[in-house]
């Protein structure tokens, strides 16, 4: 027969941090902390390439409707020059239907 020496201790209660951790949630001491995270989204990879096309595509973008608005608001005052001078512009591209919003804007600014 088989004797175990005398300063061998066989515990069958599991691991010192198993019981810790019971001993913790019973009394409630972890309850202010963190919760783990979970899985972290990862964002696709886009190449630095693409990225650059972006943004040349956004920035063009950008200057051609700042010149549409440019090119519009002159036409527009030249419409309105046509209109209150009975005179017409020949640097500035105006159509019928602005000038005629322009007359219309002048009659209405007599009315009053």
């Amino acid at each position: 027969s088989s004797h175990l020496p005398n300063h061998i201790v066989v515990s069958f209660y599991g691991s010192v941090s198993e019981r810790v951790e019971m001993v913790q949630k019973a009394l409630s001491l972890n309850k202010h902390k963190q919760a783990k995270g979970g899985r972290k989204h990862k964002q696709p990879v886009i190449s630095k390439v693409d990225i650059l096309k972006r943004k040349k595509k956004e920035k063009h973008i950008g200057e051609s409707a700042i010149r549409k608005i440019e090119t519009r608001t002159v036409s527009n005052l030249a419409a309105r020059v046509c209109a209150e001078g009975n005179m017409e512009i020949k640097f500035a591209k105006v159509t019928d239907q602005q000038l005629s919003h322009a007359k219309n804007k002048m009659r209405g600014s007599r009315k009053m």
